[in-house]
């Protein structure tokens, strides 16, 4: 998947690019496949690949074909809308699947499996035009991440009754207890942390939690609610930022003696 994904994202720079349209007769020339070889850094790529990434393109509205010519064969690829902001050059681009995931585990190393296969399951649902799926996968990777948290802050700063009964609301209670739970206990104690991690630390863990806890209930209940592509956007690259600053703390915490 990977790979192809790669041939997508050059085809779409190629055709987005000055002077990048394609009419459906030069798909396979030998210059238009020489092109796409460059651009993806993949010598091997191969005519079937190139077709399939550009079904998978105008699939996913990225690419639409212009059918003013005279024949099919005279038929031009353009970007859409969204093809154009796919290529925006952002620190977390959703519309880039693969090369979000992989800036996501390098600028967040300790990212677990699960929460890293959430996250991804989102983008790919983002992908497809499914924006009530993304969303919910998305309320799993912050609830995942969040109980990964609480567990660390559990071990490191909690202990006795204290800790017992914490590890009880973990296991048994509603998830917006469990943040309220984390919130109480958390609070007398952010001074001991790095001020790095600690500056304004509740608030924005809780503001953005309790975002993605409200959609997920939303889209995973029959609430009639919708989520847009652009909330779905804006969702994807608010969780890469968080998660940063939520894994940063669980660092912290699993660092401390």
């Amino acid at each position: 998947m990977e790979k192809l994904e790669r041939v997508e994202m050059a085809i779409l720079r190629l055709i987005a690019g000055p002077g990048g349209e394609v009419q459906l007769q030069q798909l396979v020339n030998d210059d238009w496949m020489k092109r796409v070889r460059t651009e993806s850094g993949r010598d091997d790529v191969v005519a079937e690949e190139v077709f399939e990434a550009i079904w998978s393109l105008l699939a996913k509205r990225l690419l639409y074909f212009d059918i003013r010519g005279r024949q099919e064969i005279y038929w031009t690829l353009r970007p859409t809308a969204n093809g154009q902001q796919a290529l925006k050059e952002e620190e977390f681009n959703p519309y880039d699947r693969s090369g979000f995931i992989q800036r996501l585990r390098s600028m967040v190393p300790t990212i677990s499996a699960d929460v890293l296969a959430y996250v991804d399951e989102s983008v790919g649902a983002f992908h497809n035009g499914l924006f009530l799926s993304s969303t919910v996968m998305l309320g799993a990777a912050s609830e995942a991440a969040f109980l990964e948290l609480a567990d660390s802050f559990s071990r490191k700063m909690l202990s006795g009754k204290t800790q017992s009964d914490f590890n009880e609301v973990l296991k048994s209670r509603t998830f917006i207890v469990k943040m309220d739970e984390f919130s109480k206990r958390l609070d007398p104690k952010v001074e001991q942390l790095p001020p790095e991690v600690a500056d304004g630390l509740d608030l924005q863990l809780r503001a953005v939690l309790d975002a993605f806890r409200r959609n997920r209930n939303d889209a995973g209940h029959p609430t009639g609610r919708r989520f847009t592509r652009e909330e779905c956007y804006t969702s994807l690259n608010m969780a890469a930022l968080y998660l940063r600053r939520l894994y940063a703390l669980k660092t912290a915490l699993d660092d401390m003696p």
